[in-house]
């Protein structure tokens, strides 16, 4: 994986290279997507930028799966802590951590299959990270810039 620096009108309007930000490949297929810049686990707010990039429908399905699986799994924990309180029995304990679990692994897995966003220097840039070092070439390429 590779990151590169790209303007926020660009990626507002979908101007950056044909080429899929997650698999290198040419595609057409421009997705809208919200960045946060800077968020973390601490600070999960941050910049909001809704981005145009390309990228094939099947990613975006899976992390279309996995973000419902994850709202699935904290719906777990909720009804497990409910029944660990309302019956007092280990049962619902022990849902409530699989749920929790589940929700960890789904949110690291769906993080890391999809594009990350950094703040720059520069406030007219964001640093998109982990993308395909095939579009991170093209968009260095548009910009003018040498690997």
């Amino acid at each position: 994986m590779a990151s590169t620096c790209v303007r926020v009108d660009d990626l507002e309007q979908g101007n950056v290279p044909a080429v899929s930000a997650k698999s290198g490949r040419a595609c057409t297929n421009p997705v809208a997507l919200a960045l946060r810049v800077d968020r973390g686990a601490l600070s999960p707010g941050g910049r909001r930028i809704v981005a145009v990039v390309p990228l094939e429908s099947g990613r975006v399905r899976a992390h279309r799966v996995l973000t419902r699986g994850a709202w699935v799994a904290l719906a777990v924990v909720v009804a497990g802590l409910v029944a660990a309180v309302a019956t007092s029995g280990p049962f619902g304990l022990g849902a409530a951590g699989i749920g929790v679990a589940a929700y960890v692994a789904l949110v690291v897995i769906g993080d890391r299959r999809w594009i990350g966003a950094r703040a720059t220097t520069n406030a007219h840039e964001i640093a998109l990270t982990r993308v395909h070092r095939a579009f991170a070439d093209a968009v260095d390429e548009q910009y003018g810039r040498s690997g």
